[in-house]
């Protein structure tokens, strides 16, 4: 049921975001379709007590930089679920995301990546998509 209502949150728009963008999932048009959904569990993670959930997500296109992800996590103001996301890779691997937690910065995490390289017309290992949650004051970035 929670999951359900986190999904119903990602709301819909129209402008994709480039890979180093970090927006509110509605400004970039994510909804439920996006979340992409395994049998395994591969396609998201729960960290920080579970307060913080990260989902592989899928925009369809541009199919050579469809894949990122969401970040959901409480609103520290009235605990309600904000949904940020990364978009614009061709590959993200949840499962071999690191994180670390340090007080005065929050919840990092290291997300492997793929990038397209269009001189091979192929996927090749990108930078590390490294997301900080604050959740004491609701502040989230990337490097």
């Amino acid at each position: 049921m929670k999951f359900a209502a986190i999904l119903v949150l990602i709301a819909m728009a129209v402008l994709p975001a480039r890979a180093a963008d970090l927006r509110l999932c509605y400004d970039i048009g994510l909804g439920p379709e996006n979340v992409v959904v395994s049998e395994t569990g591969a396609t998201h993670r729960r960290f920080y007590e579970d307060q913080v959930m990260f989902l592989q997500i899928d925009t369809i296109e541009p199919a050579a930089a469809a894949y990122g992800v969401a970040v959901v996590y409480p609103d520290p103001e009235n605990g309600m679920p904000v949904c940020q996301a990364a978009v614009g890779y061709s590959g993200v691997d949840l499962m071999a995301a690191k994180s670390t937690y340090h007080a005065s910065e929050g919840l990092t995490v290291s997300i492997p990546t793929k990038v397209y390289d269009p001189e091979t017309a192929t996927s090749v290992p990108g930078d590390p998509l490294v997301i900080k949650v604050n959740l004491a004051t609701g502040l989230i970035s990337r490097n």
